[in-house]
């Protein structure tokens, strides 16, 4: 299946990653028992969703109602923060990276997590700067705790300054551990790729066998032959 141009092409300032994520995206979409997987196993690690507990038995139950509904507050109006963060990690099991853009306020204070598909971003080569394009449209972060000297990223540019005309979000960034990347992870089941490939071409094939209604595909029709006993053998060694 052909894949459209890469749009991260021609930048040079940006880091390939190990294995192209589009692909890997596709892959999970496509094998019913792997997809499954990869959701069970992010159903597993995220869980049912957070609580907060009690260091003494002094705690002061406003303040735990208080904390869950900051937590639960950070999350767009239309999913909770148990469903951002399946996404996300969802995201980190099927590509190896997962991303949350954090948006603050006036004030600097964090006010909303968003889910960045991890597919659509590229990593900069000095590990402070991610990028991201979509839609033809590209936009600049700056990675979650990353130093930059006190520079902040422009969103437009991807420039770093003291102050910048267009001050870039950040992103957390949630990754797998890898051996052939500093910024990319990689995905627990790369060893399995080959299978994983070679169980759709078996339903593919299945597909055509079934869908010619089981009848030969090709026919091979031969004239002017010379009667021979040997004229079997030598028509399947020729084959």
């Amino acid at each position: 299946t052909q894949l459209p141009e890469d749009p991260f092409r021609g930048m040079e300032e940006v880091q390939e990653p190990p294995y192209s994520p589009e692909q890997l995206i596709f892959l999970a979409e496509m094998h019913p028992v792997h997809s499954a997987a990869l959701e069970q196993k992010t159903a597993d690690i995220v869980g049912t969703g957070s609580e907060w507990t009690t260091d003494d038995d002094e705690a002061d139950d406003e303040q735990r109602a208080a904390l869950t509904a900051w937590l639960e507050g950070l999350a767009p109006d239309e999913e909770t923060f148990h469903e951002l963060m399946l996404a996300a990690w969802g995201d980190t099991e099927a590509v190896g990276w997962g991303l949350l853009e954090v948006a603050r306020d006036v004030n600097g204070d964090v006010k909303r997590l968003y889910h960045v598909p991890a597919h659509t971003t590229r990593f900069h080569r000095d590990g402070v700067r991610i990028v991201q394009v979509r839609g033809g449209q590209k936009v600049w972060f700056q990675r979650w705790g990353a130093p930059t000297g006190g520079k902040t990223v422009d969103k437009k540019t991807g420039a770093m300054s003291k102050s910048p005309r267009n001050p870039a979000n950040e992103v957390l960034v949630l990754k797998r551990p890898s051996r052939r990347s500093t910024w990319y992870g990689i995905p627990g089941y790369v060893s399995a790729i080959g299978w994983l490939t070679l169980a759709l071409a078996v339903r593919d094939d299945n597909i055509h066998f079934f869908h010619n209604r089981r009848e030969p595909r090709w026919a091979i029709v031969l004239t002017n032959l010379q009667e021979s006993p040997h004229l079997e053998d030598d028509l399947r060694s020729a084959f």
